[in-house]
């Protein structure tokens, strides 16, 4: 039997332009059991109400992230995704499932993808959707282990363990830095390993409208 996976995506509603797309790739996942949380951090209830209209499905669920504050620069950005990733993690402890993957609403993951990570078997493993963001290491195919803490949470798979000892977080004073930079690096300074997966590539669909 395969490992239960439970999938966390924040959305916001200036990504709208390519819900549509991200819910066709999630639905044609080849995989025998996941559940799908969205966590919107749009200003308003009301865009979640719409994809929840829209996309909702008896495995899909959905939450909204209060907030008043429309900056994208700034605490504000960072307390939005932070707190997404919190509800989204805490929803991930309160079930059974094994694996926790992360994945963005404009990262396209192939139906085969979330098979390959889980087959992986590692505590943390990341797919591929930026390009040139591990540098040297984007080429060639198969795994490759990290030594170092370099992440992202665009496409990644972890195991409950890491979740149980790791919590998202950002540091007001590095706002440069994203949650899951801080997530990696907390992780990694535990002994979990950070493993790259660069047969799991990613379309990257960027860009705010």
């Amino acid at each position: 039997m395969s490992p239960k996976v439970f999938i966390g995506t924040p959305v916001h509603a200036r990504k709208d332009y390519c819900m549509g797309q991200f819910m066709q790739t999630v639905n044609a996942i080849n995989y025998p059991e996941f559940q799908h949380c969205v966590v919107d951090n749009s200003p308003a209830v009301s865009y979640m109400n719409d994809i929840k209209t829209l996309y909702g499905t008896p495995k899909r669920e959905f939450f909204h992230v209060e907030t008043s504050d429309e900056s994208l620069k700034g605490d504000s950005s960072h307390k939005r995704l932070v707190a997404s990733y919190t509800i989204m993690r805490d929803r991930f402890l309160a079930t059974d499932c094994e694996f926790f993957m992360t994945l963005e609403c404009d990262v396209m993951i192939p139906s085969d993808g979330l098979t390959k990570l889980v087959e992986a078997d590692k505590d943390m493993i990341q797919g591929f959707y930026y390009v040139g963001f591990f540098g040297e290491e984007d080429n060639g195919t198969g795994l490759m282990k990290f030594g170092h803490n370099k992440g992202l949470n665009g496409v990644s798979l972890f195991k409950r363990n890491v979740l149980e000892k790791i919590a998202f977080r950002y540091d007001p004073n590095i706002l440069a830095a994203h949650q899951d930079a801080f997530f990696f690096t907390d992780a990694c300074a535990m002994g979990f390993e950070s493993w790259y997966h660069r047969d799991v590539r990613c379309p990257h669909v960027a860009g705010w409208r």
